[in-house]
């Protein structure tokens, strides 16, 4: 099906709202139009209808199911009859009842499971039907025998969120009628404002859930910011913009200004820093600047031991030795997970955080000015490293409290020992080092390059940027280079800071995971200043973030192409598809292996300038997991984003994923679908393109859509527009088997009278 829509600059609001149900598709009930000023700063505007959350009271069991494995399979018990539980969730109703991990669910009710649908459907089915305090009767094969166990549902632990402030949004809302609302005036004239409203107040009820089902109460790695969405999701593209502004921009040519970035991204995980602004200092040689350097570094390592200082010998070994191998596998490891969030909370992330920022004016404009301004001629030659360390134009090596300082010249040097700190002043360089990656043995690594065609190439685990439990700076300020690394690289901060800043020239950065602006209980950034760049990971990366994490790529100018995913298989299509947990993509740990939980971060990929392309796979491009936010915002460009699922805008159970595009003729596709503005299980979706001519193609559940409870909306705004629909138009359902809330998927597009 192909849709051709022409807008002038009134536009007039289509909406197109489908209540969604268990087959994941979308057929759209009703479209209204009229012309109706939409306000650019939040077009899918909407006046919320207060709703007690309070008196919700969803029926919870407390187990997890699957599908009966091989060996507990016999004459009667078939896996398209009955339901094995796993796990039982520490004090829930089933655990009171006396249900066992192991046991067999055979009867619910009196009635057995039949082939209508999953017997897992079915069950949680008959859970949703009843209250909180109801009874459920189950017959279970336990050890060969049939037993029954009547349970009296529960309910989900639930606890007071904290909400983030937005009182300049809520006051410029707060004087729009509802009658300029497009959204608001269709779903009135459809007759569903009831059960929209319905849908708001259960999302809203998500946050007051907890996230674990074992760590300390209060959710404490819950972000305020994902609870205000959760509460006030039609919000999601002014919160996102107001988010994305507050990552500075390029103020010069020669410097940037790491400060500003750091405390708003500290904010963002709900830790203010009040950082002061650097007051001028005078260095007029090299020892000014190692000096300054060093002092600063001397604060941030007092801040860092402080942040650590909470932590018991034998866990802080742990988080030594173990951690960092961990949250870079792509293996499952539930018990060293649960272990490893544990001590995570006991971390002082203020004291943390501020420790990166002090760390950060190692590359502060007034050091990078210092620098350019240095004669070579005039930089007494020292004493030189040893070989194992670098080779070439090297004028002086010297120590330091921190380890090792290497000062190359103009000419091409080689490094290949890591140190504390390498300032190199120009030249074709090639490391492979460190290169400004932060390890237990150093804290602090800084590496500044003002000038050459550099090599940035290694398989270390943390370089080219990165910090694990320190702070680990890489600037480049001139120059076409390359840098290939492994994992935790390029702008990765893991219980710490890393930050790659390149400041100029036509650059590749190849790494396989947790790079290009990663976040794990840490900031990580990466920034590319000018030039067409080339980004390339296998999967976590390019503006990725996990649990009180925030990851961030932002490319300020230039063409640039994306690539994210191809190797790591993705269990629901093992033969086709492939995992990419990346491209402005944020993921928490949902309890599935264990009862141990934990809300997500912020993932962020901006890109300010340029005709982009964007490939991923699955989960990428403005995408979301457990509790978190995912952010794509382009500002300018005719780009092109192709994807497999969950991509695209998609906010995957309870969290928020936006990919905005604000001006350019774009090309949207995805091969598989859950994409393009779609929630799905109390998520939020949202995709939305203000000016162009855009084509979307897209599968399933794709272009505004929506499951249980969850919101998708696909908002276009200007230009000529084409919609390929693979398949035709799909049939709505009915109400989720395991979910009682519905979905709303909306479309608006603007178009000419």
């Amino acid at each position: 099906m192909v849709v051709k829509k022409l807008k002038n600059e009134i536009a007039r609001a289509i909406v197109a709202i489908a209540l969604l149900g268990a087959c994941g598709c979308a057929k759209p009930a009703i479209r209204t139009g009229g012309n109706v000023m939409l306000p650019d700063y939040n077009p899918i505007f909407f006046h919320g209808i207060e709703q007690d959350v309070q008196d919700a009271q969803t029926p919870f069991l407390g187990v997890h199911m699957n599908v009966v494995p091989d060996q507990s399979l016999t004459e009667t018990v078939k896996k398209d009859n009955a339901v094995y539980i796993d796990r039982i969730i520490p004090e829930s109703a089933a655990g009171k009842a006396g249900i066992l991990s192991g046991d067999i669910v055979i009867t619910v009710d009196g009635e057995p499971f039949n082939s209508e649908s999953a017997p897992r459907d079915q069950l949680r089915k008959a859970i949703t039907l009843k209250k909180a305090g109801d009874s459920i009767r189950l017959m279970i094969m336990r050890d060969g025998r049939e037993i029954i166990i009547d349970a009296e549902l529960g309910v989900r632990k639930r606890t007071v969120p904290k909400i983030k402030s937005h009182p300049k949004l809520n006051d410029m809302q707060k004087s729009i009628e509802s009658a300029s609302s497009g959204v608001y005036r269709a779903i009135e004239a459809s007759g569903k404002l009831e059960d929209f409203s319905k849908t708001l107040a259960q999302l809203k009820e998500q946050s007051y859930f907890s996230d674990s089902y074992k760590t300390a109460p209060g959710n404490p790695f819950r972000l305020s910011e994902v609870n205000y969405l959760l509460q006030n999701p039609m919000n999601i593209i002014p919160v996102s913009r107001e988010i994305t502004d507050s990552v500075p921009g390029s103020p010069g040519n020669e410097a940037y200004d790491l400060n500003r970035l750091l405390e708003a991204a500290s904010l963002q995980l709900d830790i203010e820093l009040h950082l002061v602004a650097e007051a001028p200092v005078t260095m007029s040689s090299l020892d000014d600047v190692l000096m300054y350097i060093t002092d600063s570094i001397s604060r941030a390592e007092s801040f860092r031991k402080e942040a650590f200082k909470a932590l018991p010998d034998e866990d802080r070994k742990f988080l030594e030795e173990e951690a960092s191998g961990i949250l870079s596998s792509e293996q499952e490891m539930p018990e060293l997970q649960d272990r490893l969030t544990r001590i995570a909370i006991q971390v002082d992330y203020t004291a943390l955080f501020r420790s990166v920022a002090e760390a950060s004016r190692a590359v502060s404009p007034q050091v990078m000015e210092a620098l350019r301004k240095l004669n070579p001629l005039e930089i007494k030659r020292g004493g030189l490293p040893s070989a194992d360390l670098a080779d070439g134009d090297v004028l002086g090596s010297m120590d330091s409290g921190f380890g090792k300082i290497i000062i190359g010249g103009p000419g091409r040097t080689r490094y290949t020992g890591d140190a504390f700190m390498t300032i190199d002043l120009g030249g074709d360089d090639v490391y492979e080092n460190n290169a400004g990656g932060a390890t237990v043995e150093y804290p602090f690594s800084i590496t500044i390059d003002l000038a050459g065609n550099d090599r940035y190439i290694t398989r270390k685990t943390v370089s080219q940027g990165a910090g694990f439990m320190g702070t680990g700076i890489l600037a480049d300020v001139e120059g076409n280079d390359i840098y290939m690394s492994e994992k935790v690289s390029q702008g990765a901060g893991i219980f710490g800071g890393g930050v790659l800043l390149d400041l100029h020239g036509d650059d590749i950065y190849k790494g396989e995971s947790d790079v290009q602006g990663a976040g794990i209980f840490g900031i990580g950034a990466l920034i590319d200043s000018h030039g067409a760049d080339v980004y390339e990971a296998s999967v976590k990366s390019q503006g990725f973030a996990y649990v009180k994490g925030f990851g961030v790529l932002a490319d300020l100018e230039g063409g640039d192409f994306y690539r994210a995913g191809g190797k790591y298989p993705d269990q629901r299509e093992p033969g086709y598809a492939t995992l990419s947990l990346s491209q402005g993509f944020a993921i928490g740990m949902r309890p599935l292996e264990s009862e141990e939980g934990a809300s997500g971060g912020i993932g962020l990929l901006i890109d300010r300038d340029g005709n982009d392309k964007y490939i991923g796979d699955y989960f990428s491009q403005g995408a979301s997991y457990w509790y978190s936010l995912g952010i794509l915002h382009d500002m300018n460009g005719d780009d092109t984003y192709i994807a497999g699922r969950y991509s695209q805008g998609a906010g995957i159970h309870t969290s928020a994923g936006v990919l905005i595009d604000e001006k350019g003729d774009d090309s949207y596709t995805v091969t598989f679908g859950v994409s393009q503005g779609a929630g799905h299980d109390y998520g939020i979706g949202v995709l939305a393109d203000f000016d162009g001519d855009n084509t979307y193609k897209e599968g399933v559940l794709s272009k505004g859509a929506a499951t249980c409870g969850s919101i998708g909306i696909l908002y276009d705004k200007y230009g000529k527009d084409s919609y390929l629909t693979e398949g035709g138009v799909h049939e709505s359902g009915d109400e989720s088997d395991y979910c009682r809330a519905s979905g709303f998927g909306i479309l608006m597009n603007g178009r000419a009278e």
